[in-house]
């Protein structure tokens, strides 16, 4: 009983690493390209609505990928 115990505690963490990592990856992502859409929205301004749509088209190209959930991401811009 002690060595299914213990089998059952070593695969655990692997799987949970595993899954932590590949978390850690997306977030990390996630991070960056909000930072530099960020970054460029100040230096173009705001108020420019072209500016808006051109983060807006960068950020759907940004999450396209089925990896992360897309009715999160566009919408968590509106910064007024």
């Amino acid at each position: 009983e002690k060595q299914e115990e213990h089998d059952d505690q070593s695969v655990q963490p692997t799987e949970k690493s595993k899954k932590i990592k590949i978390k850690k990856l997306k977030t990390k992502k996630e991070h960056r390209a909000k930072q530099f859409i960020r970054s460029h929205r100040t230096k173009l301004g705001a108020d420019d609505k072209d500016t808006e749509r051109r983060v807006d088209e960068t950020m759907r190209t940004l999450y396209k990928k089925p990896s992360l959930p897309p009715p999160q991401t566009p919408l968590s811009t509106p910064n007024n």
